[in-house]
């Protein structure tokens, strides 16, 4: 900026031989010259590296949370499941104590019926949660690995491409 305010002040620059001013002067083009070159390396960064790397982790990000709504929606029909198998164990033991203060055909029925309905439920709900913790949860986890692992390499393509990106300038700034 220095060097623009005083190129651009339109005064003609005084003729002079000076090392210092020379100095300056060659300082001046310098610092002008690595100035353009962080631009253009930041340009070409913002270009080709951060733009497309947001390109391909978007799709990513969407995948993550899909996943995790996925886990989520499991694990509230588990909690349902288990409130269900709460419920049917307390109406079992309701009508246990129920048949064992008043033994009668009725309540006998009730009792076995609640039973059978308790013991239903005790089954789902671990036929669920073993299907849950053995087949559902290891398939999330793979999918989230290589969600993570596909990142991962995005990134690290990104930073290789950036890598490139500066070496180039610097390589053309010092022809």
């Amino acid at each position: 900026n220095l060097k623009f305010d005083i190129r651009s002040a339109n005064k003609p620059l005084p003729a002079c031989h000076l090392s210092i001013f020379q100095a300056w002067e060659t300082f001046l083009q310098e610092v002008e010259t690595d100035s353009q070159a962080s631009n253009d390396v930041a340009s070409a960064l913002s270009r080709q590296v951060s733009r497309p790397m947001l390109d391909k982790s978007f799709h990513r990000k969407v995948q993550s949370r899909k996943i995790f709504t996925h886990r989520e929606s499991f694990e509230t029909i588990i909690a349902k499941t288990e409130e269900k198998l709460s419920k049917c164990r307390l109406d079992y033991k309701q009508f246990y104590m129920s048949h064992r203060q008043n033994p009668t055909q009725h309540t006998l029925t009730e009792y076995v019926d609640a039973h059978n309905a308790y013991v239903q439920q005790l089954h789902a709900t671990n036929a669920m949660l073993e299907t849950y913790h053995c087949e559902t949860v290891p398939q999330l986890m793979q999918e989230l690995e290589e969600i993570h692992n596909d990142l991962y390499s995005i990134i690290a393509d990104s930073i290789l491409h950036g890598a490139d990106c500066i070496a180039n300038k610097k390589a053309s700034v010092l022809v």
